[in-house]
């Protein structure tokens, strides 16, 4: 029986999440698919859109269905698309979070993310199209300019929706942040992408991984050794010298920041890179100035600083291929599996509102 409605999560507001139903249309798009929704990964930027962090970057536009790392299953999908894209119904797929034009300097680059008319799934509106743009759902529309990966069958749904994180770890650390053979790399942040970023420079070649984390990431960093980093830090909030008092100022070569919201963290990553050396900057804070940044440390230290938001189809292609060929062990990364009809309640446990909960690192919502 085909399906002519889909229940999807609604967010309307900050903390205004409902699970509704919304119509499907009677066929797919001319250029595109219905797919039905395998699993949905959750990451911080969700927890951040569902609490009203995001509202001040102008990155919510309510309402929405929310849900941006979809894995997914071909229902319907277009003549036309199929040629395309060279997928038939019924194939796995993963979707890259924006759908550019197709036809710019970027898209033609694999740099989605900047193309100026890209539609960004889970943050794209109900007022445009089907309005059923997000994976925290049953169903989604996928367009005609998604860039889609095949994944196989064998893989299980948890790992297979590690290509999300595990991509940006890739663009943040490698691609972006430019770690290579023999780099010492400083990584500030112990959660998902954090750890992605860890197996990005293992495989990269670099000599020497520090990450730090909080005295609640103790588990997370645990992870992250067995992830392949060489040195874990617990760091103090409240003593702005924790990090450096340890591994001193100008002493690595690559720094990938991941800290959601906190911002001492930019600080502590321009005193710890050695004159020369590279920034990635990963973790939004949510509008805030940096107070104490002085630009001066940038010119004097000859620093390349660069922003680090998603990732290329360069490294969603080689997250899919590390994950099918089992290159990382996410063996302890799987900490929460909940149905679709839970999903506001795993994007709180992502949030850390259940401290009853045990820790989150990567959490999926199934389908249905």
């Amino acid at each position: 029986m085909v399906a002519t409605t889909s229940r999807a999560w609604i967010l309307r507001g900050a903390r205004d999440l409902t699970l509704d139903e919304i119509e499907l249309p009677d066929t797919p798009p001319d250029d595109g698919a219905v797919v039905r929704v395998e699993g949905c990964g959750l990451c911080g930027t969700d927890y951040e859109q569902y609490a009203g962090h995001l509202d001040a970057l102008g990155l919510a536009v309510y309402p929405l269905v929310i849900g941006h790392e979809p894995l997914v299953r071909i229902e319907r999908i277009a003549p036309a698309a199929a040629e395309r894209w060279q997928v038939s119904e019924g194939d796995r797929v993963a979707v890259e979070i924006r759908a550019g034009c197709g036809v710019c300097r970027r898209c033609m680059a694999g740099e989605q993310i900047l193309c100026a008319r890209k539609l960004q799934y889970g943050f794209t509106p109900l007022s445009v199209g089907s309005g059923l743009w997000g994976g925290l759902a049953e169903y989604m529309v996928l367009r005609g300019n998604t860039v889609l990966h095949t994944i196989r069958e064998d893989i299980p749904t948890e790992d297979a929706l590690m290509f999300n994180p595990l991509s940006a770890g890739i663009e943040w650390a490698v691609l972006r942040g430019g770690v290579g053979l023999g780099d010492h790399v400083l990584i500030l942040g112990a959660g998902q992408r954090g750890l992605a970023c860890v197996a990005a420079s293992v495989a990269a070649g670099a000599e020497r991984i520090i990450v730090t984390g909080l005295a609640s990431d103790r588990d997370k960093l645990e992870l992250a050794r067995r992830a392949g980093a060489t040195d874990t830090l617990v760091v103090d909030p409240n003593d702005p010298d924790s990090l450096l008092d340890v591994i001193g100022a100008d002493s690595v070569d690559r720094v990938v920041e991941v800290v959601p919201l906190a911002t001492r963290p930019v600080l502590d990553a321009m005193e710890a890179v050695r004159p020369g050396g590279r920034i990635a900057l990963g973790g939004l804070k949510g509008g805030r100035e940096i107070p104490g940044f002085v630009s001066d440390t940038i010119v004097k230290k000859s620093i390349d600083v660069v922003g680090a938001f998603g990732a290329t189809s360069e490294a969603y292609r080689l997250a899919v291929r590390a994950i099918e060929r089992g290159r990382v062990d996410f063996t302890g990364w799987h900490t929460h599996t909940l149905p679709l009809a839970d999903a506001e309640h795993a994007v709180q446990i992502l949030g850390g509102e259940h401290p009853d909960e045990r820790a989150p690192v990567h959490v999926t919502v199934l389908g249905r």
